[in-house]
């Protein structure tokens, strides 16, 4: 093989993006608490492609200069195909799908999975489909990746996290009730609260705790009853109070105060935590958008936020 050129015969497959190399065939895919309620497709640099394909130490890459410019070439010509076809499989997936799918269900998106090859379906109501191709079969539900003998919830990570985070940011801080650390805020914290859940109240009891380790708590409304309930017209007198922080924890310790009303975001907290799938409180928000549904010790939460 050194010193010799060589030529893409073919695509065998364009669904496995496979490459011919004069009789040679190679695959160029890498990769692979407590609370209330309820194939990454890689074009790598040219010597590093060519020496997977060659079966070659990178030792060797000086000995084949032409070999790997050559073969780097003809893989960049091949790549336009391969994602026109990347392209033309989403667009047939996504006719398909629609016409099979419930009245009153519709696709919101589909987009390809780079490090597991899936096309992943997100569905109008939030629930997700993943296919490998427009060849008729789907499967509902979330997609795992196994990483360092752990098994991580790639839909998830890649996609409601992201999402979650973005929704947080989002949100003017006048409208959380917030407490910060008087010196150094080491991690944010948001949580999803309401002042008649037990473990809210709990986890309240040690707010100060959390404030001494470096964490800024940000609470948004969730009256797990509804917002027609009377926890919500509780939350709703807290944030229209004129000291909120005494007015939240004056209700966490089971306390009444003065019945207030203002223009207030409890209902739109509350949509938004139903839109996030959240059932319970506390739930608890990274600034990554990772979610820790129930209640923790401050300490515990300090490592879950990495301080």
């Amino acid at each position: 093989m050194p010193g010799e050129f060589f030529k893409v015969n073919k695509i065998n497959d364009l669904r496995e993006q496979t490459v011919e190399v004069e009789g040679y065939t190679q695959n160029i895919i890498q990769g692979a608490g407590k609370g209330c309620g309820s194939q990454r497709v890689t074009m790598k640099s040219p010597s590093v492609v060519s020496s997977y394909i060659m079966g070659e130490p990178l030792s060797n890459r000086t000995q084949n200069v032409r070999t790997l410019s050559t073969l780097a070439l003809l893989l960049t010509l091949a790549l336009p195909a391969l994602q026109s076809h990347a392209a033309s499989q989403s667009e047939l997936l996504s006719e398909r799908v629609a016409a099979v799918l419930p009245e009153g269900l519709s696709i919101k998106s589909i987009s390809r999975d780079a490090e597991s090859g899936f096309y992943q379906i997100e569905l109008s109501n939030d629930s997700f489909l993943y296919a490998i191709n427009a060849d008729g079969y789907l499967v509902h539900g979330e997609l795992f990746g196994m990483q360092a003998g752990r098994l991580i919830n790639l839909t998830e990570q890649k996609s409601r996290a992201p999402r979650r985070a973005s929704s947080i940011q989002a949100i003017d801080t006048r409208d959380m009730i917030v407490f910060a650390p008087k010196t150094e805020t080491k991690a944010q914290l948001t949580v999803f609260t309401d002042v008649d859940c037990g473990y809210c109240r709990k986890l309240h009891r040690e707010i100060d705790q959390l404030n001494d380790l470096g964490i800024e708590v940000r609470y948004l409304a969730f009256p797990r009853a509804g917002p027609d309930s009377e926890s919500a017209r509780k939350m709703t007198s807290a944030w229209c109070a004129d000291d909120r922080q005494k007015a939240i924890t004056r209700l966490k310790l089971g306390q009444s105060i003065r019945s207030r009303q203002c223009r207030n975001p409890i209902v739109s907290q509350y949509n938004l935590g139903r839109d996030m799938g959240i059932t319970g409180t506390p739930t608890l928000i990274s600034s990554d958008g990772a979610t820790l549904p129930g209640y923790l010790k401050p300490e515990k939460i300090a490592r879950w936020l990495g301080i």
